[in-house]
């Protein structure tokens, strides 16, 4: 949930968002500017990323692929693993072109979309203007 309203709020922020992902993947949004690109196989999801202004994500292999090819990207993490209570970039992508947001504890479920909404804004618009 905390994914679908942070979509939504980058959406009324004027950002058009593309979603990368599994085809069973939950619809994040019903709004103008939602892009569900899920249909897409993953290297035609990379090829169709590749070609964004930033990449937006989590610890997933697809956010590694990115890196891979040092994509503009922002790194939403957390400590979400069970035991997790140090090294917490241990699962930051690797990538020379990113940011990183940390938030700890939270699995995201806890932080204010609200107020990670500007800095998330502030970066991609440090990434788009680059």
């Amino acid at each position: 949930s905390w994914w679908s309203s942070l979509i939504s709020l980058l959406i009324e922020s004027g950002v058009n968002v593309f979603h990368f992902g599994k085809k069973d993947d939950p619809i994040l949004s019903s709004k103008r500017g939602y892009n569900n690109m899920t249909y897409l196989n993953f290297f035609d999801q990379v090829r169709a990323c590749l070609a964004t202004s930033v990449a937006l994500g989590v610890d997933t292999g697809p956010m590694w692929v990115m890196g891979a090819y040092s994509h503009p990207a922002i790194h939403l993490v957390t400590n979400y693993l069970p035991n997790h209570s140090t090294n917490f970039l241990c699962l930051n992508p690797v990538n020379d072109n990113a940011e990183t947001i940390f938030v700890k504890n939270t699995n995201f479920q806890g932080c204010n979309r609200k107020e990670l909404i500007p800095v998330v804004e502030q970066k991609i618009l440090a990434k788009v203007n680059k």
